[in-house]
C-alpha cells in the first residue's frame, strides 16, 4: 500500500472541514424556522388567552388556571433552552472545533508536505461531557443570549397577561 501524497492528505483535511462547515452551516438555516414556531406557539397561547371566556370559576379552579398561565409559558421557555439552544449551541461548536482542526492540518500540510497528521479523535458526546464550562457556555454568545432573551420576554408577557386576564375575570 502507497502512502498517500501531500495533495491526498490536503484534500483529505479540507474536505472533512468542508464537511464539518456544512453541518454547522445547515444547522444554523434551520435554526430560524425552529424560533418562528416558538414564537407562533407564544402567539397562539397569547391569543388563546384573549379569546377565551371560561365560565366563572372557584377559588380552586382559579388557582388552576393561574397554574397553566405560568407553567405552560415557563415549560416552553425551559424545553427550548435545554433541548434546542443549548443542544444547537453545543454541536455547532463541536463542528468549528472539528472544521478548524482539519484546516489547521491542511495549513501544516502546504507548510511542511512531511507533516504528521493529528488525528481527531472526539465525538460530539466526548466535546458535549468534557467540560462542565459548557453547561451555560451559550450564554456567552450574544446571537443565542439574545434569542433566548426574546423569548424570555415573550414567555414572561404571555404570563403576566394571563394573570391580569384572570385578575379581571374572578
Amino acid at each position: 500500500m502507497t502512502q498517500p501524497t501531500p495533495k491526498d492528505r490536503y484534500d483529505a483535511c479540507m474536505t472533512q472541514a468542508n464537511y464539518s462547515i456544512q453541518r454547522y452551516t445547515s444547522r444554523r438555516d434551520l435554526d430560524w424556522k425552529i424560533d418562528f414556531g416558538i414564537w407562533a406557539l407564544l402567539l397562539a397561547l397569547g391569543n388563546l388567552a384573549l379569546n377565551s371566556r371560561p365560565a366563572a370559576v372557584g377559588a380552586s379552579g382559579a388557582w388552576a388556571v393561574a397554574a397553566l398561565y405560568l407553567a405552560a409559558p415557563a415549560i416552553l421557555l425551559v424545553l427550548y433552552t435545554c433541548f434546542h439552544i443549548r443542544i444547537v449551541w453545543l454541536h455547532n461548536e463541536y463542528d468549528q472545533e472539528r472544521a478548524n482542526h482539519f484546516l489547521r492540518q491542511a495549513q501544516d500540510i502546504l507548510a511542511n508536505p512531511l507533516h504528521v497528521f493529528e488525528r481527531y479523535n472526539k465525538t460530539p458526546q466526548d466535546f458535549i461531557e468534557s467540560s462542565t464550562k459548557r453547561i451555560f457556555g451559550f450564554l456567552k454568545d450574544p446571537i443565542r443570549f439574545a434569542r433566548l432573551a426574546g423569548v424570555a420576554c415573550g414567555v414572561v408577557a404571555l404570563t403576566i397577561h394571563g394573570i391580569v386576564v384572570l385578575c379581571e375575570r374572578s
